[in-house]
């Protein structure tokens, strides 16, 4: 599947926006990122320039739980981005730079910064979310889930569609991991699995206890028994897996045929 992807996030302090732009101009590289790919990116900004204009434009009077600047990250599936030509990658840069413009205001401005030096190529644009001289990010992105799919369908619409990518799941609870966090999480996803596991091992052992035993069966050739029954459940698993793997790029190239 090819999706046009947007990322909202509200920078709620000038320090947590120095980190942030210090990231989107290399000043800090990170971990994931490719030295020597550096010199492909482009920023409209440094970090003391970007400063410079928030400075600039920040009102006297800020309220404590006000919203400094928000960030926007546009990209696209890597599948896309891999088959896309230069022509069409500059036209997703473009098109995604107007509808930022159209949603925050040019003036607003603080930073864009297109990456290449990572795995996928993604588009980074922080903006001071300013509405008659005072910060209002609420009126300009809101505050709700149903603000933020509208918003996704309007990027959808500028910019996914017209370079035949789809939209993306509506309503779904899935959120985007940061990879600092993505290892931490795994393993506490396989101790939990592994915990479960063994509780259910355990449950339908007790469950069937009887039935064994009464039939002369050991507890060991149980313990075998209940260890076949999983090993297969998890190779039916995995061939489910690759199957649907399998089915997902026939319908790839199903429909690249059909364009």
């Amino acid at each position: 599947m090819q999706y046009a992807i947007m990322r909202m996030k509200k920078i709620k302090s000038r320090a947590s926006l120095v980190g942030l732009l210090k990231h989107n101009t290399r000043e800090v590289m990170p971990k994931n990122a490719d030295p020597a790919r550096l010199d492909e990116n482009a920023y409209t900004a440094t970090t003391a320039e970007a400063l410079s204009r928030y400075s600039s434009k920040l009102p006297e009077k800020v309220r404590k739980n006000a919203v400094h600047a928000v960030e926007v990250v546009l990209t696209a599936s890597p599948d896309w981005f891999a088959k896309a030509s230069k022509k069409e990658v500059k036209e997703f840069i473009d098109r995604s730079r107007a509808w930022l413009y159209d949603k925050f205001g040019r003036e607003n401005e603080l930073l864009l910064a297109c990456h290449y030096d990572e795995k996928t190529i993604h588009f980074h644009a922080d903006f001071i979310p300013l509405v008659d001289g005072k910060l209002n990010a609420k009126k300009l992105i809101g505050g709700s889930s149903y603000r933020m799919r509208e918003l996704q369908d309007e990027f959808y619409a500028r910019v996914g569609e017209p370079l035949g990518m789809e939209r993306g799941e509506k309503q779904t609870r899935r959120k985007h991991t940061d990879p600092k966090d993505l290892n931490r999480l795994i393993k506490e996803v396989e101790t939990e699995r592994k915990a479960w596991n063994k509780e259910l091992f355990k449950a339908m052992n007790e469950d069937f206890k009887g039935v064994f035993q009464k039939h002369g069966i050991s507890a060991e050739d149980t313990h075998l028994f209940w260890k076949s029954v999983f090993d297969t459940f998890s190779r039916f698993k995995a061939i489910k897996k690759e199957n649907e793997k399998t089915e997902v790029q026939e319908n790839e190239v199903k429909k690249s045929r059909s364009r």
